[in-house]
């Protein structure tokens, strides 16, 4: 999110969330709103839509709710429609590649200096 933004969230238990929400949740006092890209071991796993790193494992406790509105530049952009939810399911599976593909960039340029 860009500074300025404002979002709208609405408490679900995590088991309704689905692969692919952008999820608010508690951590270092505040929040933090990633997109849902797994589940293991009781944990949910999520990862900023910029971000080519590791998930982050939140326990589900954490969970404020899911971002229903964004309201970004004077726009009101629906997070839940079905054009949202392709976009989140589309980067939560190519994030992965897309992070392996930057590691092997990242290799690439220090085998060049």
């Amino acid at each position: 999110m860009k500074g300025g933004e404002r979002l709208l969230a609405r408490a679900v238990p995590p088991a309704m969330l689905r692969i692919g929400d952008m999820v608010a949740y508690r951590s270092g006092g505040g929040l933090v709103c990633h997109r849902l890209v797994g589940r293991r071991g009781g944990k949910l796993y999520l990862r900023g839509d910029r971000q080519f790193g590791p998930a982050e494992a939140v326990a589900p406790e954490a969970v404020a709710g899911v971002v229903c509105v964004l309201l970004s530049d004077g726009k009101i952009i629906m997070q839940n429609s079905v054009l949202r939810r392709c976009q989140g399911i589309l980067i939560a599976f190519f994030g992965p590649l897309l992070s392996a593909c930057a590691d092997f960039r990242n290799r690439l340029s220090g085998q060049q200096d």
